[in-house]
């Protein structure tokens, strides 16, 4: 294998497609709190990085057995051989170190630091004993790191949590559930039960018979509520003091209803695909989340103002599509 190649199944072992998320979770904690300088948010940036490296490399590794299951996962890095397993779990674990040792020297704070390790050790559980393990609490446990990375960054800036901390940090964890439930376990419901998986959609009665996809009333039920308490929870923000008075009644139905059925039509073609078909199940997916990221910037924009918050809604327009053709040839439908 020539240094490109490994370049880029390096790149594809720790999904740089995706390493903007996990920093975007810390920088806007510490972003609504006031945050401005460049240093301390470059920092909360590398160790949300850092963060994702650890989190995905042991996934991946993890999930290797799993992976080579499925004849569309064949190219992935470990389960071609492109990269040992060994290289992989030093990777991860150098991820991990790195965060703790970033969190330290700069924020040596003990709440900083005790959402910090909340995250690590709550993703490391869920990665190591619930992925697919446990049945119907894997993906609570997986959500909750989202939660406290927000924490991290808020408490990188003050130790006074506002109801808007708490809607913002609940929203994230519903948020990182719904991407469970409706993308990484019904991409891979075709082979995770060939391993006796027991994620939730598969406990839901979700799978696969004669290549067309079953999703069951109590599985899209699950996924239409996570999305209404989404929704709830994004009307609550709207009407929080530091940020109602800054919409009239009419801009807030207009960008609920405008973004809203831009989260809604994908979300509705993803629960009514017939043929199992990873690539559209990504692809509605990305589609929905991009929207409700539109979304939620449009919101906290008293908070941040209108350039840091046009800034965060183009970090995942423009990183993630232009990995994805690096890597994978299309801009909205990752080989993960």
């Amino acid at each position: 294998m020539n240094l490109k190649d490994k370049i880029r199944a390096y790149l594809h072992l720790i999904r740089i497609h995706g390493a903007f998320l996990e920093p975007m979770y810390i920088i806007t904690g510490a972003l609504i709190l006031g945050a401005r300088d460049f240093s301390s948010l470059f920092i909360l940036f590398l160790i949300g990085v850092m963060f994702h490296i650890y989190v995905y490399v042991l996934n991946e590794y993890i999930d290797v057995e799993v992976d080579s299951k499925s004849p569309e996962l064949q190219n992935k890095p470990l389960v071609s051989g492109a990269i040992s397993k060994k290289n992989a779990l030093i990777i991860s674990i150098t991820g991990c170190i790195c965060v703790f040792v970033l969190a330290t020297i700069f924020f040596p704070s003990p709440l900083p630091i005790l959402c910090i390790s909340l995250a690590v050790a709550s993703y490391g559980i869920y990665d190591i004993f619930g992925n697919k393990k446990i049945p119907l609490f894997a993906e609570f446990i997986g959500s909750w790191p989202y939660f406290f990375l927000f924490l991290f960054g808020v408490a990188t800036v003050t130790t006074h949590f506002t109801m808007v901390v708490y809607l913002v940090g609940s929203l994230f964890f519903f948020k990182a559930f719904y991407g469970y439930v409706a993308e990484s376990e019904l991409k891979d419901v075709d082979h995770d039960h060939l391993i006796g998986g027991k994620t939730l959609a598969i406990s839901l009665g979700v799978h696969v018979e004669d290549g067309r996809l079953i999703l069951t009333r109590r599985y899209m039920a699950c996924v239409y509520t996570t999305i209404g308490i989404c929704f709830v929870l994004i009307m609550l923000l709207f009407f929080q003091p530091e940020i109602n008075r800054w919409y009239s009644n009419i801009m807030i139905l207009v960008i609920m209803v405008g973004l809203g059925i831009a989260i809604a039509v994908p979300t509705y073609k993803l629960l009514h695909i017939s043929v199992f078909d990873r690539s559209k199940i990504k692809k509605y997916y990305v589609l929905g989340d991009t929207a409700s990221i539109v979304l939620f910037y449009i919101i906290l924009m008293p908070l941040l103002g209108v350039e840091i918050a046009l800034f965060m809604i183009l970090i995942p327009s423009i990183w993630y599509p232009a990995f994805n053709i690096v890597l994978y040839g299309k801009p909205l439908q990752p080989g993960v």
